[in-house]
């Protein structure tokens, strides 16, 4: 059984999704930053790590990256006015 993903204090749990799913609530979850606003994702996957970042790549959003032990943290930051509409 799968457990849901946790979002807590702009903090989202991947760490047991795989992709596409991981890749799937995240995308989910940047579409409702607002400008200014920042999203703690943690990954265990790097694949859908890896897909985000390039989804993330045509849009006013920073990432950074941080590997600690076996999960990948990634601060997304929407850098703009977080007009990116209906983009999927």
């Amino acid at each position: 059984m799968q457990r849901p993903p946790q979002v807590l204090a702009n903090t989202l749990d991947l760490t047991h999704e795989r992709c596409p799913m991981a890749f799937v609530r995240c995308k989910h979850a940047l579409l409702k930053l607002q400008h200014g606003e920042s999203l703690d994702v943690h990954f265990s996957d790097s694949s859908s790590v890896a897909d985000i970042l390039d989804w993330c790549r045509a849009r006013p959003l920073q990432a950074n990256v941080f590997n600690t032990n076996n999960e990948i943290h990634v601060v997304f930051s929407l850098t703009s006015n977080g007009a990116h509409g209906a983009a999927t």
